[in-house]
């Protein structure tokens, strides 16, 4: 996923930038550039799905990997890394948005416990009518060599979705998810003065 964009901006190279405000860019960026890798042998399956875009671009990050166990239908188990489900707009496709990303407050909410490139373990079910899924979760990858934390954080998600009704050319969709921060990342654990507890609550901008 490519984007490309321009701005025609009433501004002068000597004017100032009012209190708050920013330059916008003009360029290019590759949003999402992903490759992946699976490997299957039994009810046994393996993800791994690096990404070599993001905001900005050029820096190689995992999306994916994970190992999943699928013999007991329609129940899979998954632990790694992965995009634990959590609302409607978090558990669909980034290739089937309206708009070009997420709403902010679905990015805000999933990434306390959830988004993507979790530290996960739980289950899924799922069929044509429902959809069920519960998972532990912990840091997200690059959280071990940040160097900030001392401990990782680890929480719970969960979500439940139906389709009471539906016909050949409509559904109606109810579903429900919550998620718990059951302890924050905390930092200088073990040191003099005190231990901190951290919660980011932000999103970068919708257009990027």
């Amino acid at each position: 996923q490519f984007d490309m964009g321009g701005y025609f901006q009433n501004r002068k190279d000597n004017d100032i930038l009012p209190a708050g405000a920013r330059e916008l860019n003009t360029g290019s960026n590759l949003r999402r550039g992903r490759i992946f890798v699976v490997g299957k042998y039994g009810d046994w399956t393996a993800n791994l799905t690096p990404d070599f875009g993001g905001s900005p671009d050029g820096t190689v990050s995992l999306y994916e990997g994970n190992i999943n166990y699928s013999g007991f239908k329609p129940i899979t188990a998954t632990i790694g890394f992965f995009k634990p489900w959590y609302s409607l707009q978090d558990s669909m496709s980034s290739s089937d948005f309206l708009f070009m990303e997420r709403p902010s407050i679905v990015e805000i909410a999933r990434n306390v416990a959830a988004g993507d490139a979790r530290a996960s373990i739980g289950l899924k079910a799922s069929t044509d009518d429902y959809f069920a899924s519960a998972y532990f979760t912990g840091g997200t990858w690059g959280d071990q060599t940040a160097g900030l934390v001392n401990e990782e954080q680890w929480g719970a998600v969960g979500r439940l979705a139906t389709r009471p009704f539906h016909g050949d050319d409509w559904n109606l969709h109810i579903g429900f998810s919550g998620s718990a921060l059951m302890q924050p990342a905390r930092t200088n654990v073990g040191q003099p003065g005190p231990t901190l507890e951290n919660v980011q609550l932000r999103d970068r901008p919708e257009l990027r």
